[in-house]
C-alpha cells in the first residue's frame, strides 16, 4: 500500500492515557466533585436524584470529548495555566492580549 500508515495496537495502547469508564482520570475526578457538590447542596426529596443524574450527563460529555482526544482535559488545563487572558489589556489594546505568568 502506498501512502498509508499502519499502527500496532500495542503501541497505541501504550501511548494512550489510562481511562476510567471511557474518560480520563482528571475528568472523572472533576465529574465526581461537581456531582457531589450538587448532591450536597440539593434540598431533600427528588432533587437528590436529579443531582445524581447530572453525573451521567457530565460523563457523556466527557466520554464524547475523550473519544476524540483522550488527553483533552490535560490540554485544557495546560491552556488555562499558560494562556490566561488579561481582561484589562483587551480594553487598552482593542484585542485579546494574554498575560505572561511567572
Amino acid at each position: 500500500m502506498t501512502g498509508s500508515l499502519s499502527t500496532d495496537p500495542l503501541f497505541k495502547g501504550l501511548t494512550r492515557p489510562p481511562l476510567m469508564l471511557g474518560v480520563s482520570y482528571p475528568y472523572a475526578v472533576f465529574n465526581f466533585m461537581i456531582t457531589m457538590i450538587a448532591f450536597i447542596y440539593a434540598p431533600p426529596g427528588g432533587y437528590k436524584f436529579l443531582a445524581l443524574s447530572g453525573l451521567f450527563i457530565i460523563h457523556a460529555i466527557g466520554y464524547y470529548f475523550c473519544s476524540r482526544e483522550p488527553l483533552f482535559m490535560e490540554i485544557f488545563q495546560l491552556k488555562m495555566q499558560k494562556c490566561s487572558m488579561a481582561r484589562k489589556n483587551k480594553h487598552f489594546h482593542g484585542a485579546n492580549s494574554y498575560d505572561v505568568l511567572i
